[in-house]
């Protein structure tokens, strides 16, 4: 199964790069790509080569490797027999209820962490079942762990403990406490006080109701014991009982599985393929317009005025060093052959060229009997009043051989992007019309030589 899910990822590798190699720069695409070999790939990786072991919150893993010793007449086992053999036709469980502890996978959050996940208020409003008391003991807890320095966890614990119902013990604490006070730990060499020290706090561990208050106690009371272990520095392993701290410990032991090592290694080649592609994406983008002085973010290409011509005055047979013509009974203008061309895209527009990404110029006309400077002004106060728009130039200049406004402003639709719109307003008899060009200002400022070229070839007729 691993080994598919690495042929998989590879295929999958293979296809984001693929993918963001023919994007050409746009963002939209990248992340695209990006999220969905996450759901596709990665996200299935993840649970191939993740540790397979259970993660029981109720409790550990209890069971008896070793015959017991039945001629303890209180032994639980023995006892068990003997009811048995007694009453045959009755059934007496021999385990007792698991305690209900926190997930190991929560182990490593410490108390002020947990506290602030359990006790949140919101835990608690439920609409079917409202209980107000505890709703008002989880807002005080909540409220005191964000009051100073000076915080008494213990105590917020066992207030949460005894007035929400809650367990703030996890199971790997639980485990390691547990197995050190196994009174087989004592039987050699031979020592009847921590035997019975031992048997008393075994019996109190396994109390499937215990908690993080009764637990706090109980290790209290076991210094003893466990620094008589850490003195002697490994505990001796038990044959009766199994825990989930056992087997943690002797992974810690034993050398790393085969397929833990190629989880590692596979991601760090990975990460490396991922920086190798990249680097070399940017070095062939930035190789094929070093020359013609553009960055690689733009959507643009090949955009300089010295690359465009006017469609009777080709110096290239290529399609980008081309000019095409658009003509209506008012006016025409040239743009470049490559550009899209859409004729009315809405009520309001004649017609508007450019491409999916990038700078892209419109065209419309109105009659009005204002003069063009009422017109202007009435647009100008528009866009600052919508858009927050700042005029940085409003110009008269010729264009037709008639006075033309030519109006430059900065905006922003609410993101981070700062758009730039050049407008070209003009007015022939009671005819106004208006040019604009928009894109964010990297655009705009680096294409004003091709805007000028365009504009340029405006005509009225």
């Amino acid at each position: 199964m691993k080994v598919l899910c690495i042929i998989w990822d590879i295929g999958g590798i293979y296809a984001l790069f693929k993918v963001i190699s023919e994007s050409r720069g746009d963002g939209a695409v990248i992340v695209g790509a990006l999220i969905g070999f996450a759901l596709i790939c990665v996200l299935p990786s993840y649970f191939c080569f993740r540790d397979n072991k259970s993660k029981n919150t109720n409790g550990i893993i209890v069971k008896q490797t070793t015959k017991p010793n039945t001629t303890n007449k209180h032994d639980a086992v023995s006892h068990y027999a003997d009811l048995q053999s007694e009453y045959p036709k009755t059934t007496i469980p021999m385990q007792q209820d698991k305690p209900n502890l926190i997930s190991a996978e929560y182990s490593t959050e410490n108390y002020k962490e947990r506290l602030k996940r359990l006790c949140h208020p919101q835990n608690f409003i439920n609409n079917d079942n409202y209980d107000k008391d505890k709703v008002a003991y989880a807002n005080s807890i909540y409220t005191e762990l964000f009051r100073g320095s000076n915080i008494d966890y213990y105590a917020l614990i066992a207030k949460a403990e005894a007035k929400l119902g809650l367990n703030l013990l996890d199971e790997v604490d639980y485990n390691s406490l547990k197995e050190k006070l196994n009174p087989q730990n004592f039987m050699e060499p031979y020592n009847p006080n921590k035997i019975a020290l031992a048997n008393e706090l075994y019996a109190k561990i396994l109390d499937p109701f215990i908690n993080c208050t009764k637990f706090f106690e109980i290790r209290s009371q076991a210094k003893p014991l466990l620094d008589y272990l850490k003195s002697i520095n490994e505990p001796k392993s038990t044959a009766v009982w199994t825990t989930d701290a056992q087997p943690q410990q002797q992974k810690k032991q034993k050398k790393i599985p085969w397929w833990d090592k190629t989880t590692k290694l596979f991601a760090l080649i990975f990460l490396c393929y991922i920086l190798f592609m990249f680097i070399t994406y940017q070095t062939d983008i930035k190789d094929r317009n070093q020359n013609k002085g553009i960055n690689y973010q733009s959507t643009i290409n090949d955009n300089t005025h010295d690359d465009y011509q006017l469609l009777n005055e080709t110096t290239d047979n290529s399609p980008s060093s081309k000019m095409k013509q658009y003509s209506s009974n008012l006016y025409s203008i040239s743009y470049p052959s490559y550009w899209l061309c859409v004729e009315h895209p809405n009520d309001n527009i004649d017609v508007a060229f450019g491409q999916t990404i990038g700078i892209a110029f419109s065209i419309f006309h109105i009659d009005s009997d204002q003069s063009l400077k009422n017109i202007v002004d009435y647009a100008n106060k528009e866009m600052q009043l919508q858009f927050s728009a700042k005029i940085l130039s409003n110009n008269i200049i010729k264009l037709c051989n008639i006075d033309c406004y030519k109006t430059t402003y900065t905006f922003s639709y609410g993101n981070t992007v700062d758009n730039k719109q050049i407008s070209y307003a003009l007015k022939k008899g009671r005819t106004y019309y208006n040019i604009r060009f928009n894109g964010d200002k990297y655009d705009i400022d680096n294409n004003a030589q091709l805007i000028e070229t365009i504009i340029n070839t405006f005509e009225l007729k």
